[in-house]
């Protein structure tokens, strides 16, 4: 992948791994066990987890991306990188 679009696929895909993290530390039911019927409930529990830590991260990482463009240093957009660790 070229350009931008692994950048945003990795955010994405951690969005929905910090949602999922968040979603299974408070929600009353497996996420997975009740599959169809509680899955996207459970992730919106998530969201009080999810968007503070990615808020920090984010601001964090852009900065340094910011940085770098200011002083004329080579860099990439940055990496976000999904792991569900439960």
């Amino acid at each position: 992948m070229r350009g931008p679009r692994l950048n945003i696929l990795l955010f994405v895909l951690t969005i929905f791994s910090t949602l999922f993290a968040g979603a299974y530390f408070i929600a009353e039911y497996d996420l997975l066990a009740d599959f169809p019927k509680y899955f996207l409930t459970g992730l919106i529990k998530g969201i009080p987890f999810s968007l503070p830590l990615l808020l920090i991260l984010g601001a964090h990482e852009f900065a340094h991306y910011y940085t770098s463009r200011r002083h004329n240093v080579d860099a990439t957009l940055p990496y976000f990188i999904p792991f569900p660790n439960l």
